[in-house]
């Protein structure tokens, strides 16, 4: 009898301190919508600032007040020092290769923004994780907003029709929905978020947007199942180690090889639409033939090229924003790869610049150097740990972190760093500095903290 009182005590006081914590945070839920509402509005200063990003920084004294910046203090040093080393790179490139002062707060404008995006969400994370929720129901808001009223640099494409119109028009709504869909009904059930992801993948599909897109959302279905697994089989996944590292690896890859195989078959019957058809034979026309290595070079001859433009010069890089200075670089990479003369005729007489790069990391290092390098691998190794914990210890913000960790690492290998991807670092630092503190959101009981902080 005295454990059953005992019992039904602690249920009443946890549930006083749950409404106590509702009701003190509400107003969280509101900012985060109207960041994300804001977050396709871009203001052009010295570089494109989405009015998400001034919201946010405005309030992040009233964010971060109460929050015991000090306990962060051991996990802070190597998060800064990561930033400060990515930071002094971009300044010695330019230093080296001659400072243009716009090009260069441009690009320091990254590690400034993450390092504040950093210091927003530990804020909202330690004070109410589901308020993230929000931000994607505002992204909903933000698709529509861009798709009806688009801004200068996307109204061309948009209002171009055909595949570009679908890739920055259509596609954000599509994946807005969907991706807010499977984050608040995933408290209801893992599968349901599954069942959004793959619909999200199918209805890209149907309206021919990129293939990345589709295989993203593929990917992400397939790792909410695997949280469904894990948590069925009573945490099966045991401990973070380098050979779950290994393990999740491998099974990366298999999850690619699949993906890869369905769009050879849907792709050359024609069921992805005639121009991923002449995409595919396009791509798979090169030295490579027809295989995954043809596929990612033939589609993202730029990121070899950024590479070819590495080897002669791994240290200090070209500058930042001089990709366009390199693009003998990229008709190297064609030349290499093997693509048509044809193709290349068609280039020149066009005078289209294509430069190398279109890689987050590549690019990074291409422009500022192997110290630029470092800190992103570091980073990126952090945010893998992150989503490895994440899968073990599943958490209510599982799919729309699982969404941002996969879009951001194909931009880390194969897409430009956009002004997106300095929140998604933002957030994945602030996860790091919270589990390395004991604060993780992976330590909540049904998106509750659990009464394990000591202050």
């Amino acid at each position: 009898m005295p454990c059953h009182i005992w019992a039904y005590t602690r249920k009443f006081y946890l549930k006083m301190d749950r409404d106590k914590i509702r009701s003190r945070h509400m107003w969280l839920f509101v900012l985060l919508f109207f960041v994300g509402a804001t977050s396709r509005y871009d203001l052009v200063l010295f570089a494109r600032i989405p009015v998400s990003e001034l919201l946010a920084f405005l309030l992040l004294p009233l964010v971060l007040q109460g929050v015991p910046l000090k306990r962060f203090w051991s996990a802070l040093v190597p998060v800064f020092a990561v930033l400060i080393i990515w930071a002094f790179s971009i300044l010695l490139s330019d230093l080296v290769n001659g400072l243009d002062f716009s090009r260069f707060l441009k690009a320091l404008a990254k590690p400034i923004w993450c390092m504040l995006w950093m210091f927003f969400f530990i804020g909202v994370l330690f004070k109410e994780s589901r308020a993230v929720l929000l931000y994607f129901v505002g992204m909903i808001l933000a698709s529509f907003q861009n798709y009806f009223f688009p801004q200068a640099w996307t109204v061309e494409r948009i209002t171009s029709g055909g595949y570009d119109s679908v890739a920055y028009g259509i596609a954000p709504i599509v994946i807005s929905i969907c991706v807010a869909l499977a984050a608040l009904l995933y408290g209801k059930s893992r599968w349901v978020s599954v069942f959004f992801f793959v619909v999200c993948g199918v209805l890209l599909g149907v309206f021919g947007a990129p293939r990345s897109n589709i295989a993203l959302m593929m990917f992400n279905a397939l790792i909410v199942a695997l949280i469904w697994w894990n948590q069925r089989g009573v945490n099966r996944l045991g401990r973070v180690s380098l050979k779950k590292l290994m393990m999740f690896v491998i099974l990366g890859v298999s999850a690619c090889w699949l993906i890869y195989e369905a769009y050879i078959m849907l792709a050359s019957e024609g069921w992805l639409g005639e121009y991923q058809r002449n995409k595919l034979i396009d791509q798979t026309d090169t030295v490579f033939g027809d295989s995954i290595l043809g596929i990612i070079v033939g589609g993202r001859t730029r990121v070899f090229g950024a590479i070819l433009a590495i080897m002669d010069n791994p240290i200090f890089g070209y500058g930042s924003w001089n990709a366009w200075l390199l693009g003998d670089y990229y008709y190297d990479a064609v030349a290499y790869v093997g693509t048509s003369a044809k193709d290349l005729s068609s280039l020149s007489t066009a005078g289209i610049i294509s430069s190398p790069g279109h890689s987050i990391l590549f690019q990074s290092w291409m422009e500022n150097g192997i110290l630029a390098a470092f800190s992103l691998l570091v980073i990126g190794y952090w945010m893998l740990k992150d989503l490895i914990l994440l899968i073990q210890k599943d958490d209510r913000l599982a799919p729309v972190l699982i969404y941002l960790f996969a879009s951001f690492f194909w931009a880390y290998l194969f897409s430009p760093f956009g002004v997106q991807h300095r929140l998604t670092i933002g957030l994945f630092l602030a996860i790091y500095l919270m589990r390395c503190n004991e604060f993780s959101p992976f330590l909540y009981v049904g998106g509750f903290r659990m009464s394990k902080r000591k202050f």
